[in-house]
């Protein structure tokens, strides 16, 4: 599976890439949000959570959490 982040500034083109990802039964969305923070938020958690998995799979080495209490 892959996923893509997408930022359409055009609001004329946001709708026709809609109805696009309408038409394609291969793709699932899972969630559209507008600009601002909400986005930002998402955006934020969704690096967060690949950050995890790819540690969780052995190709990614996070700080513990004594070197993050550390680092304040």
């Amino acid at each position: 599976m892959a996923r893509y982040v997408l930022d359409i500034a055009d609001p004329g083109k946001r709708k026709l890439f809609d109805q696009l990802l309408k038409e394609l039964d291969f793709v699932e969305v899972v969630n559209i949000f507008k600009t601002g923070k909400k986005a930002q938020v998402a955006l934020e958690v969704m690096e967060a959570m690949e950050d995890v998995k790819a540690h969780l799979t052995g190709r990614k080495k996070l700080k513990s959490a004594k070197q993050l209490l550390d680092e304040l």
